[in-house]
């Protein structure tokens, strides 16, 4: 069962100093011009034709409508990514942020208005398998960390899948709900004269989520946590330890009310 005992005990890494500052302010300080960053922020790399592909493709195509803007997007986009596989579908309205570090298997969607987003250090990288959905309105977001999810997974719609350091790791055909929370990572709050926002980013090492897994909706699983193989949490629940392999999870925190095993 879960509890105290059997909780993943993980070690906190601080992943960027303490007058760190956002991408968005990054782009509003001083220093380089606003090109430079905007290439180093949004396309990841430093040459001329990555930046003109990119934003001849997300300028003329991303908002395109119907079968054309599918087509579209399939034919120009890919070459975007570090490596895309075949049959990729991209709905209208998605967001990219360096693409170059993302992978992305045979026969995935991308559906409308979601966003994925790399940054930070060399190794921050997406990595997503064959035949995943991204639902609309989802997020994968990663800074400084790595995001992986195997094959026939589902996101559900405006959930959120993060990696602040360390490594996310989502499995294979696994189902995650609508409005759920992933991963992530917290702020330093031990000093009184800094802003939180402005403190280290304090890491765990990702969240793991096993194979065949099933999150109810609005659910969170936070940094450090481990749902194991088979296993249901019921929605509206919070992951904040480790769930046993075939176990059914529910409540705030989550706690086991019994086992799919017989």
């Amino acid at each position: 069962m879960c509890g105290e005992g059997r909780q993943r005990r993980t070690k906190v890494t601080r992943v960027n100093d303490v007058d760190k500052l956002t991408a968005f302010r990054d782009l509003a300080s001083g220093g380089g011009s606003s090109a430079s960053k905007y290439v180093e922020a949004v396309v990841g790399r430093a040459s001329f034709l990555d930046l003109a592909r990119y934003e001849a493709a997300t300028s003329l195509f991303r908002f395109m409508p119907g079968a054309i803007g599918i087509a579209m997007r399939r034919v120009f986009y890919r070459h975007l990514f570090a490596r895309v596989g075949r049959s990729l579908v991209i709905g209208c309205g998605v967001s990219l942020l360096q693409p170059g570090r993302v992978s992305i298997g045979d026969c995935a969607m991308l559906d409308d208005f979601c966003c994925l987003s790399v940054r930070g250090a060399e190794g921050a990288e997406i990595g997503i398998g064959n035949r995943v959905l991204v639902g609309r309105s989802a997020v994968v977001n990663t800074r400084d960390g790595r995001i992986e999810i195997g094959n026939d997974t589902t996101l559900g719609g405006s959930c959120r899948i993060a990696c602040s350091g360390g490594v996310t790791s989502i499995g294979s055909h696994v189902m995650i709900a609508a409005f759920c929370y992933v991963g992530g990572a917290g702020h330093a709050s031990d000093r009184t004269d800094v802003p939180m926002s402005m403190q280290p980013t304090e890491s765990r090492g990702g969240a793991v989520v096993e194979d065949d897994v099933w999150i109810g909706a609005s659910s969170v699983v936070l940094d450090g946590s481990r749902i194991g193989r088979g296993s249901i949490i019921g929605a509206c629940s919070m992951v904040s330890g480790e769930i046993p392999p075939y176990s059914v999870a529910v409540g705030s925190p989550a706690r086991v009310i019994r086992t799919r095993k017989t």
